[in-house]
């Protein structure tokens, strides 16, 4: 019996035991199912919110592309920016609208939002008037979607197409010029590079000669990174200017202008009063006969031209002259003439051969008027003009002044313009009486043949190359914590785009970056100095402070070594998920007048803040940049 109870209990514990672990196995098939579960509604939650995300913003990246191409195609039939504008807008809005309707029940609200300071909510930059081009669309949208609980989602989208003229030539074949043109395309976006554009084909580029006749293209060949050079045919030898448009395969334009040097070829005769233009020059192996008239070509920056010259019969052939953007090199009757580096403005320069027809008539003196003259004709007679011959040196301190000197003697002159302006060149009338060794020296040799004026052309101490100072990248200096992206300043954007963008990682981080080139001269600033800089501010979490202080402080160090301030603003730089923008014009007023010859240009940029984040700066053609008057 006591067995029986015994056999009994034992059964009893196993079914419990039994019972146990079927309850286990029950409740963790349960957990692993509504893990299963879980998982399978945040799939359901969460992929289709992504995908509509993803699907708006690359429609949006279409929309943005095709404004742009809109804009710039009216741009470039209209030439009016503010029609261009809108007919790009309204394509931006028409899609909103389209987009609004194709998500009804989604609870889709999408608006552009304006930026600090401008009040815009979409920027534009189509210029196209320099050497260097650029068109571009930029704005930020902020999306909600309520079905999947998406608030204040910000998406910021740039397109850009940039063009640059790297080098322009033309070449003469009797009545028509070969014209070949070197430039540069690159695409911009989301990234912070520019990306060459690779894949243009002839009908994808278009010149216009002097703003409205536009020529043939012969061919188009690609070089690399993204740089080509396309070859035209035009019946003609005077171009005033060229217009390079360029159309991308989305159908954006783009285009750059570069005015020429148009030459006057002349003639003198030494014996009479004024020039006769009688003769002939010979250019290319083409001969042209002047008749009473100069013979009129176009060149362009660092262009040489090979000449010769045949005075009418019976006459000696003497020299060649020069006035303008244009150098002579000669042996004989011939003559290499070369086109200095003039800008991308359009100029004039005259090469003068002079010849004697007959005996010159004997003089003793030669009354020479010497006067200044301000390049444009703002102000005249500044400065002062020193004479030396025969040892002994005259300065003439009141202009005009008048003084004879010898007939045909080498005289020395030099001119010393007042403070905060720079001697450019010598002009003298009429020209055949005075010959100049160089016309483009403040001090030079003259000697006169006859009676006649000498002025000295002067400008403000302000060399255009010198009016905007660009922000470039250097490498990474230092490592871990200490490493630093710095920045140079360079009158000429480098022909490599940048790899990196300086940035400021913490509170009152500071950078100091100065022009790899010195002052040639002194230069005369204007009464404001303008910075443009691209920057965003970068900081994980949503704390109030969107923005942070940033100091701009301007100077120079001097030949010495010493630093002087010119002054400095505060800009508030904007919190931002995208890229880089261009941010509201920061205003300097100088405290001084004149940056003397031989400095350095210093510009510093210090964060103000106490917080955390990141400033980038960005740095690319077109982007930040320093204009000084």
């Amino acid at each position: 019996m006591i067995h029986v109870n015994r056999f009994r209990k034992d059964r009893r514990g196993q079914f419990v035991i039994l019972v146990a672990v079927i309850i286990a196995a029950f409740m963790f098939s349960l957990i692993l199912s509504i893990g299963q579960i879980n998982a399978r509604r945040q799939e359901v939650s969460y992929e289709p919110v992504d995908e509509t995300v993803l699907a708006i913003t690359s429609d949006f990246e279409r929309c943005l592309t095709r404004a742009l191409a809109i804009a710039t195609q009216n741009y470039s039939e209209t030439w009016d920016m503010d029609l261009a504008k809108i007919s790009g807008e309204k394509f931006i809005n028409d899609w909103l609208k389209v987009l609004l309707e194709s998500y009804q029940g989604f609870g889709i609200d999408i608006t552009l939002i304006p930026e600090k300071g401008t009040g815009k909510n979409i920027a534009w930059a189509i210029d196209w008037d320099k050497k260097e081009g650029i068109s571009m669309v930029y704005t930020t949208f902020g999306m909600n979607i309520k079905a999947y609980g998406l608030k204040n989602l910000a998406i910021t989208m740039q397109r850009t197409l940039y063009l640059e003229i790297l080098n322009t030539e033309v070449k003469l074949n009797n009545s028509d010029s070969l014209i070949i043109v070197a430039f540069r395309v690159c695409l911009g976006g989301m990234k912070k590079r520019f990306i060459p554009v690779s894949d243009l084909a002839q009908a994808n580029v278009k010149l216009l000669v002097n703003g409205t006749n536009e020529i043939k293209i012969e061919s188009l060949e690609y070089l690399n990174q993204g740089t080509y050079r396309a070859t035209f045919n035009f019946d003609g030898s005077v171009i005033k200017y060229i217009t390079l448009i360029v159309t991308d395969n989305n159908g954006i334009r783009v285009a750059a202008r570069w005015g020429s040097c148009i030459l006057f070829l002349e003639s003198d005769d030494l014996s009479t009063q004024g020039i006769d233009n009688e003769g002939s020059f010979t250019i290319n192996g083409t001969t042209v006969k002047l008749q009473h008239a100069p013979y009129v070509l176009s060149l362009f920056t660092n262009q040489t031209l090979a000449i010769s010259f045949a005075p009418p019969t019976g006459s000696e052939f003497k020299y060649f002259s020069s006035i303008g953007f244009v150098d002579v090199s000669q042996n004989g009757v011939n003559a290499i003439i070369k086109v200095k580096n003039y800008g991308y403005e359009s100029v004039n320069a005259r090469v003068i051969a002079h010849y004697n027809s007959s005996s010159i008539p004997t003089v003793e003196n030669c009354n020479i008027t010497l006067m200044s003259l301000e390049d444009g004709g703002a102000t005249f007679n500044l400065g002062n003009i020193t004479l030396t011959w025969s040892g002994v040196s005259q300065t003439f301190d009141e202009l005009p002044a008048s003084v004879l000197v010898p007939y045909n003697e080498w005289i020395e002159i030099k001119y010393d313009p007042e403070p905060g302006y720079l001697f450019k060149y010598w002009e003298w009338d009429p020209v055949y009486a005075i010959e100049m060794d160089d016309s483009f020296s403040s001090s030079t040799v003259f000697r006169a043949t006859g009676n006649g004026t000498i002025i000295a052309v002067y400008s403000t101490s302000r060399p255009a190359e010198w009016r905007t100072i660009y922000l470039a990248p250097l490498k990474e200096k230092g490592a871990g914590s200490e490493k630093k992206e710095e920045f140079s300043l360079t009158i000429k954007y480098p022909d490599e785009l940048p790899d990196v963008t300086p940035r400021l990682n913490n509170p009152h981080d500071s950078r100091k970056g100065e022009t790899v080139e010195t002052t040639p001269t002194d230069l005369l600033l204007g009464e404001e100095i303008t910075i443009i800089i691209w920057a965003k501010y970068t900081k994980e979490g949503k704390e109030k402070d969107d923005y942070i202080n940033v100091k701009f402080t301007l100077g120079y160090i001097d030949s010495e070594g010493v630093f002087h301030e010119i002054g400095n603003n505060t800009a508030s730089i904007g919190k931002s998920s995208g890229p880089p923008v261009e941010q509201p014009p920061i205003y300097i007023s100088p405290n001084i007048e004149v940056i003397p010859a031989g400095s350095k240009i210093v510009l510093i940029i210090e964060r103000l803040d106490e917080g955390e984040g990141t400033l980038h700066i960005d740095c690319g053609p077109g982007k930040s940049r320093i204009i000084l008057w």
